[in-house]
């Protein structure tokens, strides 16, 4: 088993949830602010979501934002109370993309849980 492999098995070990990789997709609205960034969510959890977005969009650990998840059609999840929640980004990567975009990837931790 390589480094990276044993260490992706520790981090798993830690989680308390179940995350399903589901295809949906994100809008992240940010307080004080008009701008909306939309991505890609995956790996969603009663916890938290890993957020694939532009990288431009400049999100930053300790940030607090809105969240609503679309599913694969385009409509807004009825599962979250009032159609969002609100999470924080607690980190950040840079991402390795086929094309030339540079994108972000986000780990955001919901307030309370996400009940799926």
């Amino acid at each position: 088993m390589s480094g990276t492999a044993v260490l992706e098995a520790i981090v798993d070990e830690k989680r308390s949830t179940l995350r399903e990789s589901l295809g949906m997709t994100a809008r992240v609205l940010r307080p004080g602010s008009d701008a909306v960034v939309e991505g890609s969510a995956r790996d969603i959890s009663e916890g938290g979501l890993f957020l694939t977005t532009a990288s431009s969009v400049g999100l930053t650990v300790g940030e607090r934002c809105e969240v609503e998840l679309f599913d694969a059609g385009g409509s807004l999840l009825g599962c979250l109370a009032g159609g969002s929640c609100f999470a924080t980004v607690v980190r950040t990567q840079a991402l390795a993309s086929e094309s030339s975009k540079h994108l972000l990837g986000a780990g955001l931790r919901f307030d309370h849980p996400l009940y799926l």
